[in-house]
């Protein structure tokens, strides 16, 4: 197979280290007033980031029908992703369905509070099935050091670093600490940017993986042992 930039090792963490620092310096560097515009609640940058994260949903979904539980386990995150964005999560009920304050507060109605509880057990029970059903596919992974499980761990990390910086404004605010108002420019186009770019570091993955898997079935057909490789 014809090496790609994508078989080394470091690729995807690297590249979620360029968002990180491109997000900061525009968010630092550009006009406010065009950054609000470009960032804002169903804006060219949410818009984007829902059809990336179905374009990525989509390949992943392909590779799962030919590959394995891995794929499928990408494909259901980043559907998931997608509803996200488009505010599935709390278009139905009172509050979002990850919210204590839908299971907390009294005047929401139960069948609000038993509805979105079985929704999320059923999101938790898929995704952990595909996890358990890719436990080998992932140690073998590890065990290799592949690019696409060092992948996978740098997403991880970034997707939970986007969130941390999505919250620190407020974590901030309630010790006293109010952000000027381009240091909160910098965090929120951290925050939008970051997630726009965060299909495309899953589709990196997918690739990478993708290639790896097509390399080792490429290899075993070639085994001469086994008498494949004149056919």
């Amino acid at each position: 197979m014809t090496p790609s930039p994508l078989d080394r090792p470091m690729s995807v963490p690297l590249l979620c280290l360029a968002v990180l620092v491109g997000a900061a310096a525009f968010g630092l560097l550009a006009n406010p007033h065009f950054t609000d515009r470009l960032l804002a609640e169903g804006g060219p940058v949410e818009t984007a980031s829902v059809a990336l994260h179905l374009l990525a949903a989509s390949v992943a979904f392909v590779m799962w029908r030919k590959r394995g539980a891995l794929f499928g386990f990408l494909a259901l995150a980043e559907l998931l992703m997608a509803m996200r964005e488009l505010d599935v999560h709390r278009a139905f009920t009172t509050f979002g369905v990850f919210s204590t304050r839908l299971y907390a507060r009294p005047d929401v109605p139960l069948f609000e509070k038993l509805g979105a509880a079985l929704a999320i057990f059923a999101i938790v029970a898929l995704l952990a099935g595909l996890l358990w059903r890719s436990r080998s596919e992932l140690r073998l992974m590890a065990a290799e050091r592949s690019p696409a499980f060092r992948g996978l761990v740098a997403v991880a990390v970034f997707t939970v670093a986007l969130k941390e910086i999505d919250g620190l404004p407020r974590m901030l605010a309630r010790v006293g600490v109010i952000l000027s108002e381009r240091a909160d420019t910098v965090s929120h186009a951290i925050e939008e940017l970051g997630e726009m770019a965060l299909p495309v570091l899953v589709l990196a993955v997918i690739l990478q993986h993708a290639r790896a898997t097509s390399a080792s079935v490429y290899d075993i057909l070639r085994d001469p042992n086994l008498g494949l490789a004149s056919r």
